[in-house]
């Protein structure tokens, strides 16, 4: 949920919009790539094979954004637009567990626990677009 502030400026039939804000999000039904960390964990312990089971709180995230949109009306009724956004932000994961691992010596179960993760949305974030209105 985005929530910003817009300078604009008209030229024609150009639009520029320079944005910033911040934005906040929570996680609905998420789940663990567990095939991403039970490879990362093989090769850390230098396992053949890895099983992890993983759990994680789900919490609210917070960030900022910052960037630019312009828009070319090629009627009063019809335009495209291009905007690019930067975007920052995360929240905390808490990911802990168990992992269980084997190599030709046997098997070994280890305890998890990471209470510095963070579930990391930072990017760059493009997007283009049609703008059909009947307000200009």
């Amino acid at each position: 949920v985005p929530l910003e502030a817009v300078l604009e400026a008209q030229a024609g039939n150009m639009v520029l919009r320079v944005k910033g804000g911040g934005f906040g999000f929570y996680n609905f039904s998420n789940h663990v790539n567990y095939g991403n960390f039970d490879r990362v964990l093989a090769g850390y312990y230098n396992w053949e094979i890895a099983n992890a089971d993983l759990d994680y709180e789900n919490n609210i995230g917070l960030g900022y954004m910052f960037g630019g949109e312009v828009i070319t009306y090629f009627s009063r009724q019809f335009g495209i637009n291009i905007e690019v956004n930067y975007l920052s932000g995360g929240s905390d994961l808490n990911l802990k567990g168990t992992a269980m691992g084997a190599d030709s010596a046997g098997m070994e179960t280890v305890n998890l626990d990471f209470p510095e993760s963070r579930l990391d949305y930072t990017g760059l974030e493009i997007t283009f677009g049609i703008i059909f209105t009947n307000n200009r």
